[in-house]
């Protein structure tokens, strides 16, 4: 038998889990973009773009995305902003693709956050399945 439970870490994460898978696609309405060139990294390099709702300056109850593409203009990782907790929180996404039926999705999500070090990783996300 099921129960129901309150509990605030589920309220909060189960969403946030969903908006990184969907990021890639739900990014597409942010109507405040700013290229901001590119940058090389190893040997590769990565274009970065500002994204953000209303404006691309610091808003109180608005994040803001810095999104590094790669070479095939796909989402490597994104730096994010977390407003609606702490001004002072930031996030890494890291991406890894696969290919679903000739649709690119994520299969791996890597979150990071500056409270942790930039090398030690707080959550994991592996899908390994898509409907």
């Amino acid at each position: 038998m099921l129960t129901q439970v309150e509990d605030n870490n589920i309220d909060f994460w189960v969403p946030t889990y969903a908006y990184f898978i969907e990021f890639p696609f739900r990014i597409l309405e942010a109507d405040a973009l700013e290229h901001l060139g590119s940058k090389r990294i190893g040997d590769k390099r990565y274009t970065k773009i500002l994204a953000s709702w209303n404006t691309v300056e610091p808003q109180k109850e608005i994040d803001q995305y810095l999104i590094y593409l790669d070479e095939n203009q796909h989402i490597a990782w994104i730096e994010y902003t977390i407003r609606d907790q702490y001004p002072f929180l930031k996030g890494r996404a890291v991406y890894d693709y696969q290919k679903i039926d000739g649709v690119l999705v994520p299969k791996q999500i890597r979150i990071y956050s500056n409270i942790s070090g930039k090398r030690k990783m707080l959550h994991q996300i592996n899908i390994s399945n898509f409907q």
